[in-house]
């Protein structure tokens, strides 16, 4: 019976994973046949669906990609399998008794684990393009500014950034391919909407009132960097701030009860030699 759970969980996430690409080749089938375009279909969703997902606009590994969540999931679950099954071979007593315990932690911890290594790299490649993007701007503005159209400044910016932002170089690249389809102001839109951070929207929404009204964008762009470099340098103080109070705790039992030993022990010291006398 214990085998034979053990087996069905083991195929469970294989059946699921199945399911869905059956299911989403019978829609692809269906919208093909109906004359249904992917684009309209996806627009049509809720804001709560369209969270902060941008995991597919920069450079992440492809097995945290969305489209293979349940490989990865059932290959945690093998792994973590094995690894179980090889410890109960040394204490036989432990895995008898606690079966269905370990299937579950197993199981749990096979769907928990892609997703917190996934977003703690996503969290972190966040960080990294907000800070990068000040200086992306002011490249871009360089280029305007030495007679460039916007297009040809993002694509000549992303191009050059690579070195120094991977991740921000391939958004903009994408953003420029898929401006080449449906036009840039649309699809500086469309990015906006999944902008993993608010200096991105604000850039991109900047660009977006230029393409529809024809104002200059130079001093826009830099006034922009210039806000955004402050409201940095804000976040950096206020981080410094909170750091001293965060540190006196540790100052007090590190530093400063050990200073009070310090100065007190050959008192107490001379004391108890004293008093034993």
């Amino acid at each position: 019976m214990i085998i034979f759970t053990y087996i069905l969980i083991l195929l469970s996430p294989l059946y699921i994973y199945f399911i869905k690409f059956q299911e989403s080749k019978k829609i692809k089938i269906y919208n093909k046949v109906n004359n249904i375009d992917d684009n309209n279909r996806k627009k049509i969703t809720t804001k709560s669906k369209i969270k902060e997902d941008f995991s597919h606009l920069i450079n992440l590994p492809p097995v945290l990609l969305s489209k293979y969540k349940a490989m990865l999931i059932t290959a945690c679950f093998l792994i973590l399998s094995i690894w179980v099954l090889s410890i109960s071979f040394i204490s036989i007593d432990i895995y008898e008794k606690y079966t269905l315990h370990i299937l579950i932690f197993i199981a749990t911890a096979s769907i928990i684990i892609p997703n917190l290594i996934k977003n703690m790299l996503l969290r972190k490649k966040k960080k990294l393009l907000t800070e990068a993007i000040p200086l992306f701007i002011d490249m871009v503005a360089a280029c305007i500014q030495a007679g460039m159209t916007i297009e040809s400044a993002l694509t000549h910016t992303a191009k050059n950034f690579e070195s120094i932002n991977r991740d921000l170089s391939m958004l903009f690249n994408k953003i420029m391919k898929k401006s080449e389809i449906i036009g840039l102001e649309k699809s500086i839109k469309e990015v906006s909407i999944v902008a993993p951070s608010t200096e991105i929207k604000m850039f991109c929404s900047t660009l977006q009132y230029s393409l529809s009204f024809g104002s200059t964008v130079y001093e826009q762009l830099n006034t922009l960097s210039a806000e955004i470099k402050k409201m940095q340098l804000l976040i950096a103080e206020e981080i410094l701030s909170k750091l001293s109070t965060k540190l006196t705790l540790p100052l007090f039992l590190f530093m400063v009860i050990p200073f009070i030993v310090l100065i007190l022990s050959p008192s107490i010291l001379g004391f108890i030699y004293h008093a034993d006398n």
